[in-house]
């Protein structure tokens, strides 16, 4: 989702995420724990067919997640439904 976070990334829209912070992304729920693990300084957002990283300021994107989350109108953070 657009923001001032991300504003600078054009080029990575409609790519899909392999992994972050060299966390595998399978699934949502692997994207939400990737999120929530990190301790380090940016996100690195890597893309499949890419070699190029995307990396995002995790300590400024904690701060803008709940403007996030309000400005596209998303009630819950998550909603992940338990793996059967």
């Amino acid at each position: 989702m657009s923001d001032e976070i991300n504003s600078y990334a054009p080029n990575f829209t409609n790519k899909v995420v392999e992994s972050i912070n060299d966390i595998s992304i399978k699934s949502l729920s692997d994207v939400y724990k990737a999120f929530k693990q990190t301790s380090e300084d940016f996100y690195k957002i890597k893309f499949m067919d890419d070699d190029l990283i995307l990396p995002i300021d995790a300590k400024k994107a904690q701060q803008r997640h709940p403007a996030i989350l309000q400005k596209y109108n998303i009630p819950s953070e998550a909603r992940l439904e338990t793996e059967l």
